[in-house]
């Protein structure tokens, strides 16, 4: 369903050469291969990375499998998540007592949202409906660090968005426009938008201040090294709710962002974390021909491939599974635009 989404928008969307030549797709192809040699008869996943059987390790792997037409091997890890991490109430947890490695216990549904995606895609409702199930209290509150009833509050515009994504895929449209309304208050309610993107709300509020908050929460234009894909995930949101609804205030809003974003210090065209920066603008370069998108498309992604290994592998960063992800973007990226 991914890759037919991706093909269906594509072809309603005029651009005027491929992007880097299908250079993107050759090393997304390495990454890919790389990737499904780690992955046994049984759905472990064994890569030099992997230090642990942890949840986060696994949870990317069936959507980006199956996204690049390794089936057999989506399906196992997929087998291996439901019968290792998938909890009877349809949440996915390392342990009971441990969610997920850092950072990706912090972002509670995350994880769940990446499996829901892969299983829906794929067929397997015996793990999208009750993933699904467990979901949706998160429809409603959209909170980030944990179910809203046991007492969490606090949300962000990446949350929001990532559900958000679900919901399009899964046809809850009603979510999907609960989740753009996240996102619209918070860039509504911005202070000084020329230096500074807070992200992050709390009962109603925008986080300004370290003390309201653990961990970052804002995105500084000019200042080296920042967070940029807690900002640039929602125009990759947005543009796709566009598309369904036709709603212009969504992707002015899209194109506001990563206008934005093109503005920041250089160090967001360096570095392997934007590689969702690159995925959103390609969108909305697709669908405007935005210059300012297709600049930040272009630039990342080429930083990306100059970086990958001769075995087709990526550098790790602090991160685990940076190749698996990496190679995921390039493909969309080289698909979309």
């Amino acid at each position: 369903m991914i890759i037919l989404a991706i093909l269906v928008f594509g072809s309603a969307i005029a651009t005027e050469s491929r992007i880097l030549d299908g250079t993107l797709e050759t090393a997304s192809d390495k990454g890919i291969e790389y990737i499904a040699q780690f992955v046994d008869d049984y759905g472990n996943f064994s890569a030099p990375f992997v230090t642990d059987n942890d949840l986060c390790f696994f949870f990317k792997l069936p959507l980006i499998l199956s996204t690049a037409g390794k089936l057999r091997q989506a399906n196992l890890v997929l087998n291996y998540i439901k019968m290792n991490f998938m909890q009877p109430d349809g949440d996915f947890r390392t342990s009971q007592s441990v969610k997920a490695c850092f950072p990706y216990g912090t972002y509670y549904t995350y994880t769940n949202v990446w499996i829901t995606m892969a299983a829906h895609s794929m067929g397997r409702y015996d793990v999208s409906v009750p993933a699904l199930e467990f979901l949706q209290p998160f429809f409603r509150a959209f909170t980030t660090s944990g179910p809203p009833s046991d007492g969490h509050t606090l949300t962000e515009m990446f949350t929001a968005s990532h559900l958000g994504n679900l919901a399009l895929l899964t046809g809850d449209r009603k979510a999907a426009k609960k989740a753009a309304k996240v996102v619209m208050k918070i860039m509504s309610m911005q202070p000084n938008l020329n230096q500074t993107i807070y992200y992050k709300l709390d009962r109603g509020n925008l986080v300004t201040d370290a003390s309201q908050v653990r961990g970052n929460f804002f995105v500084n234009r000019t200042a080296p090294n920042q967070p940029y894909l807690f900002v640039a995930y929602s125009a990759d949101f947005l543009v796709k709710l566009y598309m369904q609804t036709e709603k212009k205030d969504y992707l002015d809003l899209a194109k506001q962002i990563i206008s934005w974003l093109s503005t920041c210090h250089p160090s967001i065209y360096q570095s392997d974390s934007t590689k969702k920066v690159a995925v959103a603008a390609a969108w909305l370069a697709a669908l405007t021909g935005d210059e300012d998108a297709k600049f930040v498309a272009e630039a990342i992604s080429s930083y990306l491939v100059s970086t990958q290994n001769d075995d087709g592998s990526f550098p790790e960063s602090t991160l685990p599974g940076n190749t698996p992800e990496i190679s995921y973007a390039l493909r969309l990226v080289d698909a979309v635009y």
